[in-house]
């Protein structure tokens, strides 16, 4: 079996063991390197790269050519900025008929702060997210190193949006975002900067955000619990760039 289908079952097993309050047999040093073995033995890459802050600002200026209506170019604006800023998987901003809508934010999740009449900070809460386990996550962040502001871009779309309740990140019609008009966003965007929309993708994001944090000196603590890791899984996504 590839690595992966080894790392899914062990998983389970380790789960399954936690529920009955037994000790966990997957913690073995002697399945921790026949595991490390495995992966040397058919070592599996993942080539996707990291949206840096410099990529990002090129893909936000990007869209200003790309989308088809001032409300599509403020949605992905606002997208593209929350997905880095928040560590957003890609789950929790959009739609597939393949993937339940228990993920997905709400209106309701977030909240503007405003200072002398400005939007100052944003919050979110994560009140279903892969591998809650039924766990809220709230997270706040403020203008950041972008171009623009993710604050100043979520006031914009949500004076677009309204305050209707439903989906955070919807269409005219109050739909949600489906995934693959996401992707087609970000591909065409990614065209238009002259990158390779093979080598990033909507995970770019996140990993992007990860290795930004790693690259100012946070703790592996720190980014752990930003990004909602329940492991060191992240270092993974630590990524060196040019970019």
């Amino acid at each position: 079996m590839s690595v992966k289908t080894i790392s899914t079952y062990l998983s389970g097993i380790s789960y399954i063991h936690k529920l009955a309050s037994l000790p966990n047999p997957t913690d073995s040093f002697m399945v921790s390197s026949l595991v490390r073995g495995a992966q040397r033995l058919a070592p599996s890459y993942d080539m996707r790269l990291p949206i840096t802050v410099p990529i990002l600002d090129k893909l936000v200026h990007a869209l200003q050519s790309t989308c088809q209506s001032i409300y599509y170019y403020r949605l992905f604006v606002c997208m593209f900025l929350f997905a880095f800023n928040a560590f957003a998987r890609c789950s929790e901003l959009t739609y597939t008929t393949a993937s339940a809508a228990g993920h997905i934010l709400r209106l309701s999740d977030v909240s503007i702060q405003y200072r002398a009449g400005q939007p100052d900070r944003l919050s979110v809460c994560f009140h279903s997210y892969k591998h809650s386990n039924g766990k809220t996550h709230c997270l706040e962040f403020s203008h950041g190193c972008t171009s623009t502001s993710p604050v100043r871009a979520m006031h914009s779309y949500v004076q677009h949006r309204g305050n209707h309740d439903g989906p955070l990140f919807a269409l005219p019609s109050g739909a949600p975002v489906p995934r693959h008009l996401f992707d087609k966003q970000l591909r065409s965007a990614l065209k238009f900067c002259g990158l390779d929309s093979s080598r990033y993708k909507s995970h770019s994001f996140r990993i992007g955000k990860a290795t930004d944090c790693a690259h100012k000196g946070y703790s592996d603590a720190k980014i752990r619990l930003l990004g909602r890791w329940h492991s060191n899984a992240f270092s993974k996504y630590i990524r060196p760039s040019d970019h």
